[in-house]
């Protein structure tokens, strides 16, 4: 899952990790 996150955005070229505190940030803003 991390992987294809990093592989379908080369240029962002950020770690699985940053893309799931990204998504958890943006499900907690959405949430609240």
């Amino acid at each position: 899952m991390t992987d294809d996150s990093t592989r379908a955005s080369p240029r962002r070229m950020t770690p699985g990790s940053v893309v799931l505190k990204e998504l958890n940030r943006k499900s907690r803003a959405r949430q609240r």
